[in-house]
């Protein structure tokens, strides 16, 4: 996962600036911004990242079972599940680089 964000330099000015061209919206891009970086730190960490593996690898066997008709109902449960934790934390990073990159335009 790639992060321009690291290369840009935030400081007080800059939020400033930020702010004042974006008024209101400025300040709820902030408050989202920082409510998704928890989220988006623990998935671009190791962890994180071996979590989505892992995530990914039991959907695709689950899948796989669903697919041939050799899933029991348990398993279709569990892939649910997997899948909406899945899109959840993509969904939440895609909210939190979309902001990073608005704030450093």
């Amino acid at each position: 996962m790639t992060d321009a964000w690291k290369d840009k330099e935030i400081t007080p000015a800059t939020i400033e600036k930020f702010l004042q061209t974006h008024g209101k919206r400025g300040i709820k891009t902030l408050s989202l911004l920082g409510r998704t970086h928890d989220i988006f730190e623990f998935a671009a960490s190791k962890v994180g990242l071996d979590l989505l593996r892992d995530t990914m690898g039991h959907m695709e066997i689950l899948l796989n079972k669903i697919i041939d008709g050799d899933a029991t109902e348990e398993e279709k449960i569990e892939y649910r599940i997997q899948r909406n934790f899945y899109v959840n934390l993509t969904d939440k990073i895609a909210v939190h680089l979309k902001l990073r990159k608005k704030l450093t335009e």
